[in-house]
């Protein structure tokens, strides 16, 4: 789907930037009350973790956008909680991906 070994690598390099800021921004944003800021982080989660992501996890993180439209920041965090120690898992992953490539 990816072309190459190298294109996986380039993506998932740029994945790993993105969730290393994105998921403990994604926490202080949705502590700090903004839901805007915080659903514009998991938009971007969820077109590339389709790619990456178990099933369940991209389940999750699809509904958890989706409720980013309509719900409170209160109710976000909670939903967030649950899914961040799978997003920690998958960060941790792929970072040990590129690093045994490189």
């Amino acid at each position: 789907m990816l072309g190459s070994p190298e294109a996986l690598r380039m993506i998932l390099k740029t994945a790993l930037i993105s969730l290393s800021d994105d998921v403990p921004a994604i926490g202080r944003e949705l502590a700090q009350g903004d839901v805007r800021a915080a659903s514009r982080r998991l938009h971007g989660i969820k077109g590339y973790l389709p790619i990456f992501g178990c099933d369940t996890l991209v389940a999750n993180m699809l509904r958890l956008e989706q409720l980013s439209k309509s719900q409170s920041a209160e109710a976000l965090a909670a939903e967030y909680t649950a899914i961040s120690p799978a997003l920690l898992g998958l960060l941790s992953d792929m970072q040990a991906y590129v690093s045994q490539a490189a």
